[in-house]
């Protein structure tokens, strides 16, 4: 818990937040589902998970804590049904208190840092794999462009399966949902990419999409709308214009 401590006072608090906030929802979930089915340890790999897999970890780190508390704290379960704001990893800290804090050894220390370099250089490699895999899917592409003062906005997709490649580019391995008021493209089993426009990748709006390795699509223009249609998508938008380009379709939102 101290190490804990120290590592979120040198990061972003909203980091800190993301990661205390998914042990508290998905962790508990996953603690009550544990406690039905008669178990009591969490499974967690030895070499920890992947830097990228935050809420993957949370979702053991999260019951892990709580089978914790329930072991130096059996009470807190009504103080947390009473304040939903408390964080599993502090109330932790208060139920054991001060103490003596164990401090790792030197050798200990030296080879976690040179194994946290090894894998943010994965991390890299890794980013830099999945995005050239993706330019090269075969089959047919859809790609949205949407205008800056009309942006997509995430109306679903799947937490866990999409992998942040840069700044503004997310890669949405299953599922998404993306939206604005010229209408709607959803995407299922199908690799899409997405192109945000400022700080956050997702939230603060997208200005391009692009879906790959689909079957030839159909789409279908009705005035000034156009529908596109493939197994795993479908788009309908108003106020659009489409283009084929070889196996390329491309969508221009508004006018």
């Amino acid at each position: 818990m101290s190490l804990r401590a120290q590592r979120y006072a040198q990061m972003d608090p909203r980091f800190a937040a993301y990661e205390r906030g998914t042990e508290l929802n998905e962790g508990l979930a996953t603690y009550v589902q544990m406690r039905v089915e008669g178990k009591a340890s969490v499974a967690i790999p030895d070499g920890d998970f992947k830097p990228s897999a935050i809420r993957q970890r949370a979702y053991a780190t999260g019951p892990a804590l709580a089978l914790l508390l329930d072991r130096v704290d059996p009470g807190w379960n009504p103080s947390f049904e009473a304040d939903d704001k408390q964080t599993l990893d502090e109330a932790l800290s208060r139920a054991v208190g001060k103490g003596d804090i164990c401090s790792l050894e030197p050798n200990v220390v030296a080879a976690t840092e040179i194994q946290a370099g090894e894998d943010i250089a994965a991390l890299v490699e890794e980013r830099t794999r999945l995005l050239s895999d993706f330019e090269a899917l075969p089959g047919w592409r859809i790609i949205v462009n949407a205008p800056a003062d009309s942006p997509l906005w995430p109306q679903g997709f799947d937490p866990i399966n999409v992998e942040r490649l840069s700044k503004a580019q997310v890669l949405h391995t299953r599922f998404v949902t993306l939206g604005n008021d010229l209408g709607q493209i959803e995407v299922l089993n199908a690799r899409t990419l997405t192109q945000g426009m400022g700080e956050h990748p997702l939230f603060n709006g997208i200005d391009r999409m692009e879906v790959g390795g689909l079957e030839e699509p159909r789409v279908v223009s009705s005035g000034t709308s156009i529908e596109v249609v493939a197994p795993g998508l479908s788009a309908k938008f108003k106020s659009a214009t489409a283009t084929t380009t070889g196996s390329v379709v491309t969508v221009q939102l508004g006018k």
